[in-house]
């Protein structure tokens, strides 16, 4: 499964190290490791990084594609 995180910043053809970059110019400090582990699902993201993803990718990523990257998937291939 490719996350929406991840769908959103391979279209942007962003490296993580991208995307921590800008992050970090909007004040928050993350490590590509948290990054990566973001994109595969593995844990909840705080409220701040959502809420600056969802900006970043200028709303074409939604808070629920982010805190639901596999109801997104399942939702998907329903349709």
């Amino acid at each position: 499964m490719e996350s929406p995180l991840r769908k959103a910043r391979k279209a942007r053809k962003m490296r993580l190290k991208d995307l921590q970059e800008q992050l970090s110019q909007r004040g928050i400090n993350r490590t590509i490791s948290y990054l990566s582990q973001l994109e595969n699902g593995l844990f909840w993201p705080s409220g701040d990084v959502v809420a600056a993803l969802v900006e970043l990718f200028d709303g074409s990523l939604t808070e629920m594609q982010i805190l639901y990257p596999k109801r997104n998937e399942e939702e998907s291939s329903a349709a």
